[in-house]
């Protein structure tokens, strides 16, 4: 998706960790209408489609963790 592509470029880039989530948390104000009339239109959760700041933050923590084969 959008946000973990974004996240990897600024990953790249060497921004930290909270820059990326507040970056990716910003989705959340920019799409705030778009997303309450998708969901009232397709009966789609709006608490499925919204940027939750875990969602990112655990994104990041496996990106941290070393892979174990």
């Amino acid at each position: 998706r959008t946000g973990v592509v974004s996240a990897l470029l600024l990953r790249r880039l060497g921004y930290d960790d909270e820059y990326i989530i507040k970056d990716y948390l910003q989705s959340a104000d920019n799409l705030k209408e778009m997303l309450r009339s998708y969901a009232a239109s397709s009966g789609v959760d709006i608490h499925i489609i919204t940027p939750c700041r875990r969602y990112m933050e655990e994104f990041l923590q496996r990106l941290n963790c070393p892979k174990t084969l």
